[in-house]
Formats: structure tokens, C-alpha cells, sequence
């Protein structure tokens, strides 16, 4: 077993069970990895503290951008998306901060975080390495979008994930 379970420093805003959210630099929750070995083969597994075994990424939309941080990939991964169950297509790995990271660093800017008493998380807008992007036009447009990911690699490491998102229409 690797990874960080105690996050960044054990620093951020309190979740609701009372622990500090503690992001790391690269945009993942707390976390730690299982290695499955099967003979001659092995299966990596990213597993995020407190969450549910199948929340392996994060997704935000801007525009008809699609960013995606899936926590346990590398840059041997391929990652592929589909919208509203059209063909899948190729997303970028680019070299940029984690959405998550960006937004944190805004609310410590803008005074929001931390809760009064509570430590600072210390973010910075550094690259992650985990970060992949697609421009997905249909993704601009109003309505409900199903939107589906999935990545692997050559190490035995596999994820999907389905997320719903909801583009309002914009007021004239």
C-alpha cells in the first residue's frame, strides 16, 4: 500500500465527519493505492479516504471544456469521454493545476476558507500530473448531459465513471 491518508498536512476546510478535507497538490483527496496480484499480472487500485471505491476522478465543465482529474493515472493512461451516448473520443493530457486547487486557492484569496480556527490549506498552482481535457461542444448547450469517462493503462489500471451535468439556459 502507498499514498498519502493524511492528505496535505491534515489543513483545509472541516468535512462533515470533522476531518480537514486536506487536498493534495495535485488536486486528489486523501488516498492510498492496493496492488491485486494474479500470477503474473497485477491491478493497481486508487481508493480516496471517505469516499465511495468507484469516485476515481473529478470532473468540472467550462464552457464546452471538459477537465477532468482522475486521481490515479499516469501519463501511460488513456483516457476517452462520450456525451449523451455518442462515440468516444480521445481527451487530452495536459499539463495544468487541478480544478480543485484553483478553486481552493481563490476562496483562501477571496477570504472564504479557512472557517475561523481552522489551518490554511498551503495549495500552490502547481502542474498536476493527472489532468486530462476535451473540447466537447454539446456540452455548451442547455439541458441535461450525460457524460461518460473512462481510462486505463498497459499497468492493469482501469476506471469509469458517469456523471450527469446540467447547463441552464441563459437569461437574455
Amino acid at each position: 500500500m502507498a499514498g498519502a491518508p493524511s492528505g496535505n498536512w491534515w489543513t483545509g476546510e472541516i468535512n462533515t465527519q470533522g476531518i480537514p478535507e486536506a487536498l493534495m497538490q495535485c488536486g486528489t483527496p486523501r488516498n492510498y493505492f492496493t496492488i491485486d496480484f494474479d500470477q503474473q499480472n497485477y491491478r493497481i487500485n486508487y481508493k480516496g479516504i471517505g469516499l465511495d471505491d468507484n469516485q476515481q476522478m473529478d470532473l468540472t465543465l467550462h464552457r464546452d471544456t471538459l477537465i477532468s482529474n482522475i486521481y490515479g493515472a499516469s501519463d501511460s493512461t488513456s483516457v476517452q469521454v462520450r456525451v449523451n451516448d455518442g462515440q468516444w473520443f480521445a481527451m487530452e493530457h495536459v499539463k495544468r493545476p487541478a480544478e480543485s486547487v484553483l478553486r481552493i486557492i481563490e476562496n483562501n484569496k477571496e477570504k472564504r476558507f479557512p472557517a475561523s480556527g481552522k489551518r490554511i490549506n498551503p495549495l500552490r498552482k502547481r502542474i498536476s500530473p493527472h489532468i486530462w481535457q476535451a473540447v466537447v461542444p454539446k456540452l455548451g448547450s442547455p439541458g441535461v448531459h450525460k457524460i461518460c469517462i473512462k481510462a486505463a493503462d498497459q499497468f492493469g489500471y482501469t476506471v469509469e465513471n458517469i456523471e450527469m451535468h446540467f447547463v441552464p439556459t441563459e437569461k437574455p
